[in-house]
This record gives C-alpha cells, sequence and structure tokens, in this order.
C-alpha cells in the first residue's frame, strides 16, 4: 500500500491523495503500471482497476492502512510524543527507556527509523503518511522491537497521518509559534496537537505544563493524565540542575516519593525532555530504576547540542534550533558553558514560516556575531531568505 506512485511494487493498494501542489489521482496511471491492483479516489478513474471510492483519501487512508496492517504489529506498544520543540530528543530517551538490549525498541521521526542505535532508513518527513507510517510500524513488530516511539508533528496530525493508531502513551512537550503560515494562527496549532490525546487516540497522556497551552491542554483532555513542569501546580515538581559539558541532574517530586534522573544532554532545556520521557516510560509499565539507567546511558540525538569539535580553546557545536524559543534556550545553554565569544551561523530553511526569520535573527543578535547563511532555499530566493533575517538585526547592531 502506497500514496506515492513511484513506490508502488506489485500487489500494493495506491491511495490516490491529494496535496498542496499535485494530485495523486494524476499518477493512479502511473501506480497501475507499476503493478498496482486496486485505487483508493475521490473520483472514479478510466481505469480498470478495482476502485474504492471515499469521501477524503486522506482521511480514509489511516483506517486502510490499519486493516492491512494493524495485525502485524500487534504487540507494539506505542508511545506518541508532539509539541515546537524537545520531540526527537524526548523519543530518543523514551525508546532507550522502552528498549532492553536484547530487544532494543524503535524511534520514527525526523532523524529517521533506528532500531535501538541502528538507523533502518532516513526520513523526509517527521510523521511518515499514514500508510507509510503502519508499514514501518508492522515491519519493527516483526523485526522484534518490544515498542516504538513516534514524532507526531502538528502537520502529521492536521493531515491525519496517525489516524487508525492507538498511542499506549502520548507526550506534550510545549507549543510556541510555528508552522502558523500551514495552521493559519495559534488555536488551530493547538487544535492539531490537541488531536493526539482524544480519547480512542491515545490510552494516557504525559503533558508539560510549564506554559499555559500545556496547562489548557490538560484541562481539556479527558484521558487520564500526569502533568509535570516547574510550578507547584503540577502532579510532578521537576528541578534541573544544569552541570556544563558534564549533563544534567533532573530531580522529580512525584507524590510517592522522589526520583532523581542523570543525563549527559547538555542544558537545562533538556530537563524537560528528560522528565517526560521518564514519565511516559513508567506510565507505559517501565520499573522506574530501569527507565533511569536508561536515560542516563542514552545520548543525544544527532545535531541537538552535537560537539563537532573540542580542540584547543574551541567550541564547535550543530544544533537543530528552528523556533526562537529553542535558539534563545541554545544561546543560554552556550553562554553557560562558554566564557568566551559566541558566533551563531544561522539559516533558514525556504518555504517555512517566514514571520519566524526576524525573531530568529533578533535572538541570534544575542551571541557576540552572527553568519547568515543559506539553508535548502528550494525554490524561494536564497537573497530575498537573507533579507528576511537581517531585517530582524536590532539597529544597533
Amino acid at each position: 500500500m502506497s500514496a506515492d506512485s513511484r513506490r508502488v511494487e506489485p500487489g500494493d493498494a495506491f491511495l490516490a491523495m491529494p496535496g498542496g501542489r499535485l494530485d495523486g489521482h494524476e499518477f493512479a496511471a502511473e501506480a497501475a503500471r507499476r503493478g498496482a491492483v486496486a485505487l483508493v479516489v475521490e473520483r472514479f478513474l478510466p481505469d480498470p482497476l478495482p476502485q474504492l471510492q471515499v469521501p477524503s483519501v486522506i482521511a480514509a487512508a489511516g483506517t486502510v492502512a490499519s486493516a492491512c496492517y494493524g495485525p502485524l504489529r500487534e504487540g507494539l506498544l506505542l508511545a506518541g510524543v508532539t509539541g515546537t520543540n524537545g520531540k526527537t530528543t524526548t523519543c530518543q530517551l523514551l525508546a532507550a527507556c522502552l528498549g532492553e538490549s536484547a530487544r532494543p525498541a524503535a524511534q520514527v521521526g525526523t532523524t529517521g527509523v533506528h532500531l535501538g542505535r541502528r538507523l533502518l532508513a532516513s526520513s523526509v518527513l517527521t510523521t511518515p503518511q499514514a500508510p507509510d507510517l503502519q508499514a514501518v510500524l508492522a515491519a519493527l513488530a516483526l523485526a522484534g522491537a518490544p515498542a516504538a516511539a513516534v514524532e507526531i508533528s502538528s502537520h502529521g496530525l492536521a493531515r491525519r497521518r496517525v489516524d487508525g493508531l492507538v498511542f499506549d502513551v502520548a507526550v506534550f512537550t510545549n507549543l510556541s509559534p510555528e508552522h502558523l503560515d500551514f495552521h493559519g494562527d495559534m488555536e488551530a496549532y493547538f487544535a492539531a496537537k490537541r488531536r493526539l490525546f482524544e480519547a480512542g487516540r491515545c490510552r494516557r497522556a504525559v503533558v508539560c505544563v510549564d506554559s499555559e497551552w500545556g496547562r489548557r491542554l490538560a484541562r481539556e483532555i479527558s484521558v487520564p493524565v500526569t502533568t509535570f513542569g516547574s510550578t507547584a501546580d503540577a502532579d510532578v515538581l521537576i528541578e534541573i540542575e544544569a552541570r556544563g559539558l558534564e549533563g544534567l541532574e533532573v530531580r522529580l517530586r512525584l507524590p510517592e516519593g522522589e526520583a532523581i534522573i542523570t543525563s549527559p544532554l547538555i542544558g537545562a532545556v533538556n530537563g524537560a525532555n528528560c522528565a517526560g520521557a521518564y514519565l511516559a516510560a513508567v506510565a507505559a509499565g517501565v520499573a522506574p530504576d530501569r527507565a533511569a539507567a536508561a536515560i542516563a546511558a542514552c545520548p543525544a540525538p544527532p545535531g541537538r547540542f552535537e560537539i563537532v569539535s573540542s580542540r584547543g580553546e574551541g567550541l564547535v557545536v550543530i544544533d537543530y534550533a528552528h523556533t526562537p524559543d529553542a535558539l534563545a534556550a541554545l544561546l543560554a545553554t552556550t553562554r553557560s558553558i562558554v566564557p568566551g565569544r559566541v558566533t551563531f551561523v544561522l539559516g533558514a530553511r525556504g518555504g517555512r514560516y517566514p514571520a519566524k526569520r526576524a525573531a530568529m535573527a533578533r535572538v541570534a543578535s544575542g551571541a557576540d556575531a552572527v553568519v547568515f547563511t543559506a539553508d535548502s532555499p528550494g525554490d524561494e530566493d536564497p537573497a530575498s531568505i537573507l533579507d528576511d533575517l537581517v531585517a530582524g538585526v536590532p539597529p544597533e547592531h
């Protein structure tokens, strides 16, 4: 089963999904030539293949895929993580908690499909299309994975990519302005994220309440929820001690007592990621001591305060910070570690929420020097992207 005609194999069903620029119905003939045996469509096509007509292929894809792949992934524990920042790191920590050395758990998201530390496939989308995601999960279950931690983007939720799945536990990290070129406003962005926590879509929730969006989510959902954060109204109060390049210590004040988590991850911002992963793992049935040990042994994902070089007096780091909040946290972390000058090299992707570029540049201007560069401009003029960034630099700079 596939929604991409180029990836159809003999015996597949082809889902003719409409998209922003292309309509899958236009590629049904190519899918047939590649061996498709059936079509899922919104309008009947002049093709001899059997066709299932539905009001929306996007809406039906998850249900159709679940009918095909559901029995194959039986027994696979599913954990989902959503939020603006921290999804990849929380997923990696959670996957470490949910697996064992003999039976590692899987991770699906921005950095690819991993089984334990082994990369099985790279990713184009943070959350794959419904048939691709369910095929991956079925393959992971057949390969012996006991669980999978899945990054769930707002696009993935709005485009119904996780329909047909029920997550045993779902984590909300945070919400800040991002992807508003797609969603329109923060209410629609929040509504997309909220879908993951509806009854019938997840069984239990773990929600960070350090923002009003998290507190609102915890109030509105009906599934059992554990809240955590740095304020007294959280079910689990967290206290974070950053130890520079040595990592973190996170103290959790639970109703039943206290837990201490250590991690090699750098920066206080990762304290909430560690706490969310730990609480989700325990909610999924992992023994607390085992979850804490797994987090202590888990490295950072690629591109998340990834130290490229620390030779001599300089420190060179790559970080995926892609929102103003994340960039501000990166700057604060760097300032706490580096006594000397801080230089940022910052780019902005083409076709991705241009309104945030000036804000990113404004935050980056807190460094001692900033170099603006091109970053996957796509169909946009790189000079126009750089103009948007430069427009955010405060006049005094």
